[in-house]
C-alpha cells in the first residue's frame, strides 16, 4: 500500500509540473 500511495503522490506531482509547463506555454504563446 505504501509503495503504491508514493508512486501516485509521485504520478500527481509529475502531472501538475506538466498542466503548470504547458499553461505557462500556453499563456506565453497566444498572448
Amino acid at each position: 500500500m505504501s509503495h503504491h500511495g508514493s508512486c501516485w503522490k509521485h504520478f500527481l506531482q509529475f502531472m501538475s509540473f506538466t498542466t503548470h509547463s504547458l499553461s505557462q506555454f500556453i499563456l506565453n504563446h497566444v498572448w
